[in-house]
């Protein structure tokens, strides 16, 4: 059977939620880069705006998924933070990303690039290959502003309308709130 390639991201926009952590991110620019082999090289820029004193922003990476009752597992390797220090700790299926410094505080305008490599992160059923990725992560408690998203592949992978899809919203949810080009 021919196998064609299914593409399903989510996207998470949260609202404004009570437990606030005094900024929002502005923008927030994700580009990943497919290799041949699968693994992909995620490059994410957060354009955040403070509006109190704080030492930095936390990103939280899903590495561990359900999918049709199986437990699927996920490696995120070469992470790094230009410009930023950071500290890596993983809880469960997630690995949790502090950025910045606890003896300086930031405000106002920041921006932070967080670089990694994902390795396991595709889906094989009988009828096509799949590329499930959560872009934004599941718990950001801040107003996200805007999000764009760029996914380039070194080799063709063929792709038809039809072929990939872009879910919003909360987890679960299958919105189609985004423009997409191929």
């Amino acid at each position: 059977m021919a196998r064609i390639l299914f593409l399903t991201w989510c996207l998470l926009a949260p609202a404004v939620w009570l437990h606030a952590e005094y900024f929002t991110i502005r923008h927030y620019a994700i580009q990943m880069d497919v290799s041949a082999s699968g693994v992909f090289s995620v490059e994410e820029t957060l354009d955040v705006e403070f509006s109190q004193e704080r030492h930095g922003i936390y990103r939280t990476i899903p590495t561990g998924y359900r999918v049709d009752g199986k437990k699927l597992r996920i490696r995120v390797t070469d992470v790094e933070t230009p410009h930023w220090p950071m500290e890596r700790e993983w809880e469960l299926d997630r690995l949790l990303i502090r950025i910045g410094d606890p003896d300086r505080y930031v405000n106002g305008r920041q921006q932070y690039v967080i670089r990694y490599k994902v390795r396991k992160a595709w889906l094989f059923p009988e009828e096509h290959t799949e590329f499930y990725w959560n872009l934004v992560g599941n718990d950001w408690d801040v107003p996200i502003d805007s999000i764009s998203f760029a996914i380039r592949f070194e080799k063709d992978p063929g792709l038809q309308e039809g072929d990939f899809r872009v879910f919003t919203g909360y987890r679960g949810d299958q919105g189609s709130d985004a423009t997409i080009a191929y």
